[in-house]
């Protein structure tokens, strides 16, 4: 029968495996000189990058706090099986920056996700802080995703608009209106 404690630091490493990859896709792309000639996109994966970068760290602090290991091999199993975010996000550099914003969307999503999951084991083993841990972490990435959703409508327009001269005011308007759509 598995103990308690083990599952509990398992659980943890995987999040944090999974944060580091993602802060590590984020981080490259907020250097791309594509990403820079969109400021509201920068802005975003900038925020993304500074969010999950805090977490990462929060959670390497938290699974300390329950006598996890941090370089332990559970930890670089998971990193390798969670590598595919990173090389999700990261092949996208040569991609259009819309596409790096889709994915980084997905990447948040699916980090928003497993907190959940993480947030049920807490539950369920009966550690409190890895369930207030994982409410934190969830509530930084709302505002995350929100910003990324409302970056992606101009980016989209302003790349169609460099592809196909004709529609530079369709385009824009077309952002505008789309912008909301997701978060009001």
């Amino acid at each position: 029968m598995a103990d308690p404690r083990d599952q509990l630091q398992q659980y943890v490493s995987d999040m944090c495996a999974l944060q580091r990859h993602v802060h590590e896709a984020l981080e490259t792309q907020a250097d791309d000189e594509d990403v820079q000639g969109h400021a509201e996109a920068a802005a975003a994966i900038r925020s993304a990058e500074r969010v999950v970068k805090r977490q990462f760290e929060d959670l390497e602090q938290h699974l300390d706090s329950i006598g996890g290991d941090g370089l332990s091999p559970v930890k670089d199993a998971v990193a390798e099986v969670s590598g595919f975010v990173a090389g999700v996000i990261g092949r996208n550099r040569t991609q259009q920056v819309s596409k790096m914003l889709r994915d980084d969307f997905a990447a948040l999503n699916q980090s928003a996700i497993s907190y959940q999951m993480l947030d049920a084991t807490g539950r369920a083993l009966g550690s409190q802080a890895t369930c207030d841990l994982c409410k934190t972490h969830v509530d930084q990435l709302k505002p995350v995703l929100r910003e990324i959703t409302k970056a992606v409508s101009p980016v989209v327009a302003r790349e169609l608009a460099d592809d196909i001269e004709s529609l530079g005011d369709v385009a824009e308007a077309v952002a505008r209106e789309t912008r909301d759509l997701i978060y009001a």
